[in-house]
Order: structure tokens, then C-alpha cells, then sequence
């Protein structure tokens, strides 16, 4: 079993299917590819990978998103290259994330565009003493004469525990960790994602980073292997204009699309009713919001905004996944059709969109108690969710699988499997999955443990001008106390009166959770560090903050942003 493999099956069946379309600034296309074409060009740049040495070696991918970045992804994959995808960086912004992971992959060389051989020169050397990547262009890589030998594609007769790929973890909570995927890892995760959402003729359309597993192994390698078209646009485009994306749904009839739950609330920010008379998302039947956990009231609110432009709402859901199991876990669509979803809630009440864990996902999942490793076999009972799985990862590279890793949990008594212990706290109901968050960013109240997003949330709710998506509680500096951080959606001075409205979210919080913030603050757009998926690094903040970084917040005291 190997994914390559499956690629080249595919493309000898139909050569000439539609394989990949790119739309410059998620608007006009520029690229087109069939099975065939995407397949040669990837043996093409595969032959020269080999005769350089590359074959069995790590490679960082260093590319902006765009067929360049595919075409040698899929080339990596033949030739049997160990693919580390990384962010380009912005020639004067920070590396720290791209710097960590040069360093502690030891990739052999670097695979880019020419005209980024000079910034990630002066990137990948730094710090390295005498031994330096070689840096490969793609231009070049592509110049070379083709001879289509099958030993120039050592990747498609790959084992299934071959790792093929190492991607790294968005480092909410530390430092980013290289999971290694294998080539069973992907086929089997992408199999299970199109069982759980019982796929059938689909096309995807993606905006989501190509560094990120959501958009590598969701947007782009799981429609190659199930034999589908995708469709990419910049995530920048995205950014720029969240309405692209919807319109860019509704022309090319994409039925499959989502991202985290950032990116529906920026596209319902970007799109009032007066916009909807040009949308037609009658044809997206898989809206699947995740990568953090998903305030049940947005998904909600995103139901009911689009649905005169046709989106029906069972297509709109909640899932959940990390690098660890390679991507996907738990969330599917809605059985019922033509319904508002209706989610048994806990008795917690949890603001928190369920994922639906079943079609099999139930049997796969447990909740269990951190400390002893015992199962929690009530429903609506909290604990750490554990996953086995054959799409579990084989641990993190250079790292060995121990006590400190996640991987290989074992259960109290033994049930006989292995578990990834995902560090995420949540519970299960009804075969629902409720996410609540990680198990690090917890609160202690009065002896029980309250998850950081549901205080966020909460008090995001106090204001329309404040984003809960961009907030952070966290333990102060005292045990038992506690410190929240909300950035506005725009202008501060939306707000009104700060100190009231800080007043307001402290009574909120006692009211609903007992908990007594010792500070409040309402900060100005973009002061609180993300990770390259955009979530909140709390821990990050929470030091930054101890360090003095966040100042009391008077009436207008909420700091600029820096760049």
C-alpha cells in the first residue's frame, strides 16, 4: 500500500479526468490539470529528485500556494522524498516557527520556487554553522530530460509504514512537534473521511495554507486520492476578501469546502444579505467547519445567513482532527436532510457544536480520565479524548515513543489497543463528540476544571464588537486566579465604555462558571500571538502577559498593533 500508488492507478484509469484548477486571487484560473498531466509532470520532477539523492531523504517544501507547490508534492511522493511542508516566509517577518522546524527535521535540501532561492538562503543557514540544505529550484527540477523509468518513482512500490510525510503541529501549547505520517496513515484517513461523510462525486475547492494538515491532507491529497477535482485559490485571496470564497463556491459549483471557525465568522462579517442575490451554494453539501473547537451559535448563525443564497443546513458541520492521527477524527453531516441540525446537548449546556461520531467513529474514540487512564463510560462525563486508529501517526520525529509522547496509550484495564492521547478535553453523548478544548488551557474553579473556550466565548457574548474567536483566558499569576484577553472584531471605539463593559463580563463569568477574573482587558485587533492556523497561543500569551507585555486597560487604554 502506498499513496503514490494509488495516485498512478487512478491516472492510468483516466488519464484524462480533471485533476486540479488554480484561481489567481481565488477569482480567475490559471492552471488547469488532468490525472494524466499532474501525474507526468510529478514523474517528470520525481526522476530528478531521485538523481539527486533525494530519494529517502526529509525535504522542506517551501512554496506560496499554487500548483508549483502540487506538482512537487506529488513528485516527492513518487520518488519516495520524506515531504516537510513549511509557510514561505515574509521577508520581514518572524521565522521562528520556520527556523525551529529547519533545524530540528535535519531536512536534506529545500524545494522552492527560483525567485525564493535568496529569502530562504538566508533563512535555512541560520545558525547552521557548515552544513547548509541544498536549495532546489523547481524551474530547475522541471528542466531535466524525462524518461518516465520506474525506477526513477522508487515511491509507488513504498511500504505501508513508509513515512512519506512529516507535518508539523500548529504549537498552541509549545513547541511545534513533527508527526510522521505513513503511507497507510494517509490512505487509510482519507478512506475514513469519505465513509464518515459518505462522499460520491465530489469537487473540493481550498483555501486553507498547504503547510497546514487541514489544507494538505483535506484540501489537497485526499481528493487526489479519492479521484476528485480540487480547486485552490491563495489563502491570502481568502483573507483579503472572505467573500471570494463563497463566490468562488457558488461559480465553480464546488461541493465540498470549509476551514477553521475563524473563517465562517469572517465570512459572515464579509457577507450581508444585500450580497447574497449572486450566490447559488445550493451545490455545497460538505461545509465542514474545525481545526479548533466550533461555538454551536456561529454554525448557527452561518445556517440561517445562507440559506437564501440555497445552503441547506444539514450540509453545514462541526469536526474535529489534528497532525497526530494525520488529520480527521470525529464530525459528519447531518442525516436528517432539510433540517436544522439539533444537537443533544449535555447537561453542561456546552456551547460547543457536537461533531457526530458515528458511520464507526464512535467505536474508535474514548473518554478517559487523565490521570488514571480509566475509562469514562457516561455519557456527558468530561475527560481526555483518546483515538485509535490505523490513521494514528507513528509518533513525532526524533522523538522516541515514551511516557511523554502521546502515542501508545494504554488503558486502565487494557482493552487491548493502542490510543493517541490527543490532550483535548471533551466528552461524548448520544454518539456526539463535544470539544472543549485543550486539556492544558483549563481553568480551576472552585475545584472543577472549566475550559478556556467556554469562558471566552461566554464573554464574547457580552458585546458584537468583541471577537470571541480572538480571546485568552488563562491562570494569572496567583493560583486559582484568572485573566482574560479579548481583542474587538473592528474599532475600539465600537466598544463604548470599556471599563462597564469589563465590569459586565466579570459579573458574567461569576454568575455562570463562580469565576472571579482578577483582570479583564479589551484590546485592539491583532495584539494576541496565533498559530499558523490561526488559534490562539494562550500559553504565549499567558507569558507575555506575566512579562508585563499587556498593560491594565482603562477607557482607551487597548494598545496598537505592531507589524
Amino acid at each position: 500500500m502506498s499513496f503514490a500508488r494509488e495516485i498512478l492507478t487512478l491516472a492510468n484509469a483516466r488519464p484524462e479526468a480533471p485533476a486540479l484548477r488554480f484561481l489567481e486571487r481565488g477569482e480567475r484560473e490559471t492552471y488547469a490539470a488532468s490525472r494524466g498531466f499532474l501525474v507526468q509532470t510529478a514523474q517528470k520532477i520525481s526522476e530528478q529528485l531521485v538523481a539527486n539523492g533525494l530519494s529517502g531523504a526529509r525535504v522542506l517544501l517551501a512554496f506560496e500556494a499554487g500548483p508549483e507547490f502540487i506538482e512537487t508534492l506529488l513528485a516527492c511522493l513518487f520518488a519516495g522524498t520524506v515531504v516537510v511542508p513549511v509557510p514561505m516566509p515574509r521577508h520581514r517577518g518572524r521565522t521562528s516557527r520556520l527556523d525551529y522546524i529547519v533545524a530540528d527535521c535535519d531536512a536534506l535540501a529545500v524545494l522552492c520556487r527560483a525567485a525564493d532561492i535568496e529569502t530562504l538562503a538566508a533563512h535555512v543557514g541560520a545558525g547552521r554553522g557548515s552544513y547548509m540544505p541544498r536549495i532546489l529550484s523547481y524551474e530547475d527540477l522541471c528542466a531535466g530530460d524525462a524518461i518516465l523509468d520506474s525506477k526513477a518513482c522508487p515511491g509507488v512500490s513504498g511500504a505501508a509504514e513508509d513515512v512519506v510525510l512529516i507535518q508539523y503541529t500548529s504549537g498552541s501549547t509549545r513547541q511545534p512537534r513533527g508527526a510522521m505520517v505513513t503511507n497507510r496513515n494517509l490512505v487509510e484517513n482519507g478512506r475514513l473521511v469519505r465513509r464518515a461523510w459518505r462522499l460520491d462525486t465530489e469537487t473540493m475547492l481550498n483555501w486553507m495554507p498547504h503547510s497546514h494538515d487541514m489544507g494538505l491532507m483535506g484540501g489537497i491529497l485526499y481528493p487526489m486520492l479519492w479521484g476528485e477535482m480540487s480547486i485552490q485559490m491563495p489563502p491570502l485571496s481568502f483573507v483579503q476578501r472572505p467573500a471570494r470564497w463563497l463566490q468562488a463556491i457558488s461559480d465553480w459549483r464546488a461541493t465540498m469546502s470549509g476551514g477553521p471557525a475563524f473563517a465562517f465568522d469572517l465570512a459572515l462579517k464579509s457577507t450581508d444579505v444585500s450580497r447574497l442575490s449572486g450566490l447559488d451554494l445550493s451545490c455545497w453539501r460538505r461545509a465542514f467547519c474545525g481545526a479548533e473547537p466550533v461555538p454551536q451559535k456561529l454554525l448557527t448563525r452561518f445556517r440561517q445567513r445562507l440559506a437564501p443564497a440555497g445552503l441547506a443546513p444539514e450540509s453545514v458541520f462541526a469536526c474535529y482532527g489534528m497532525a497526530e492521527a494525520t488529520l480527521f477524527v470525529a464530525g459528519a453531516p447531518d442525516t436528517q436532510s432539510g433540517a436544522e441540525p439539533v444537537a443533544e446537548i449535555p447537561a453542561s449546556q456546552s456551547p460547543v457544536a457536537p461533531c457526530p461520531a458515528n458511520f464507526g467513529l464512535r467505536d474508535r474514540i474514548r473518554i478517559v480520565n487523565p490521570r488514571t487512564h480509566e475509562l469514562i463510560t457516561e455519557d456527558g462525563q468530561s475527560g481526555e479524548i483518546w483515538f485509535s486508529s490505523a490513521s494514528v501517526a507513528r509518533g513525532y520525529f526524533a522523538r522516541p515513543v515514551s511516557q511523554d509522547t502521546p502515542f501508545d496509550a494504554v488503558t486502565v484495564p487494557d482493552d487491548g489497543r493502542r490510543y493517541l492521547r490527543t490532550g483535548d478535553l471533551g466528552c461524548l453523548e448520544n454518539s456526539q463528540l463535544y470539544v472543549s478544548g485543550r486539556l492544558k488551557d483549563t481553568l480551576i474553579v472552585n475545584g472543577e476544571n472549566v475550559a478556556a473556550p467556554d469562558v471566552e466565548w461566554l464573554a464574547g457574548e457580552a458585546h458584537a464588537g468583541l471577537n470571541a474567536l480572538a480571546a485568552a483566558a488563562f491562570e494569572g499569576d496567583q493560583p486559582g486566579s484568572a485573566v482574560l484577553l479579548v481583542e474587538v472584531r473592528d474599532r475600539l471605539s465600537d466598544i463604548g465604555n470599556i471599563e462597564e463593559l469589563q465590569r459586565r463580563i466579570a459579573m458574567i463569568l461569576r454568575s455562570e462558571f463562580g469565576l472571579d477574573p482578577v483582570e479583564v482587558q479589551i484590546l485592539k485587533r491583532g495584539l494576541l500571538e496565533r498559530t499558523t492556523s490561526g488559534k490562539i497561543r494562550r500559553h504565549a500569551v499567558r507569558r507575555s502577559y506575566l512579562a508585563g507585555a499587556f498593560t491594565p486597560q482603562g477607557q482607551n487604554g487597548a494598545r496598537e498593533t505592531t507589524d
